[in-house]
């Protein structure tokens, strides 16, 4: 049985104040993107893992591995599982890889084992194997609060096209969350997002974007500032860091404008993608 992780971008993220828990309270405006990875879940007699991507272990920290661990602790299954993955969502990106190949898998043995479980109870056992996961799951633009476990859906009438750029490194998730409180944050309006994507308002989306991470994780990998400045100079009306990692997109409306972006920006970078923000009906 198979299924689509879709990836994410956020359009802002605002690092509020560190709980006593020692996480974060966050406000983020999230959208899904048609970039995903492939994920094949059959039950089987012996377990097995294989993937495209050589750098990638199946351990107790995989979110596949935990999304399964979590459902068989709860649920008391004794399937074994044949899992392949086709791995596209590069890591460290802040594109949430990992996060929505672990909402996949909790999708698919809800749906192989018959647990008959709904997207709200999904959505509670997702936060406790990470914070992205329940959004992940729902695939939908939405206003993200809480650690990540208050979601607002949004009805997005704004069509989004977008260039993904990553350097050769990436940034650590916990690296960020943990050098984030050092920095001076400015708060960006979270409000006036949803609005420009309510009102289909283009370039209100565009005068919107913003995220704490960003100078930062400029400031510890230079060459997101430098990628920033490479597509406003080519053309591009907006651009951002994905969410923590180092991957940046940028917004067109011009179609030969992203397609050229493409050709010229994979002669000096290893992840370029064209994609676009991922519409679903409001409900």
């Amino acid at each position: 049985m198979k299924a689509r992780a879709y990836g994410k971008i956020n359009l802002t993220l605002n690092v509020l104040k560190k709980r006593e828990d020692g996480f974060h309270d966050l406000e983020m405006v999230m959208v899904p993107i048609l970039l995903h990875d492939t994920l094949d879940i059959e039950i089987a007699l012996e377990p097995s893992f294989s993937t495209n991507a050589k750098y990638l272990q199946y351990h107790k920290n995989n979110s596949i591995h935990q999304a399964i661990d979590e459902l068989r602790l709860r649920y008391g299954f004794q399937e074994n599982f044949a899992i392949k993955l086709m791995k596209y969502i590069p890591s460290q990106a802040g594109l949430g890889g990992g996060s929505s190949d672990g909402a996949a898998t909790l999708l698919l043995l809800n749906e192989l084992l018959g647990l008959k479980l709904s997207l709200a109870t999904l959505a509670e056992i997702a936060v406790t194997i990470g914070k992205d996961l329940p959004f992940c799951l729902y695939g939908q633009a939405a206003l993200v609060e809480g650690t990540g476990e208050k979601l607002t859906f949004i009805e997005n009438k704004t069509d989004l096209k977008l260039l993904l750029v990553k350097p050769v490194a990436g940034v650590s998730t916990k690296q960020a969350y943990e050098s984030i409180t050092k920095q001076q944050r400015s708060y960006h309006d979270s409000a006036a997002m949803i609005k420009a994507l309510t009102g289909g308002d283009y370039w209100g989306v565009v005068a919107n974007l913003g995220n704490n991470f960003e100078a930062l994780a400029s400031d510890t990998l230079p060459e997101i500032q430098r990628i920033k400045d490479e597509l406003q100079a080519f053309g591009f009306d907006g651009s951002l860091l994905c969410g923590s990692g180092s991957c940046v997109f940028a917004l067109s409306q011009d179609d030969q404008l992203l397609a050229e972006g493409v050709r010229h920006f994979r002669k000096y970078y290893p992840f370029v993608w064209q994609s676009e923000v991922r519409q679903r009906k409001y409900d």
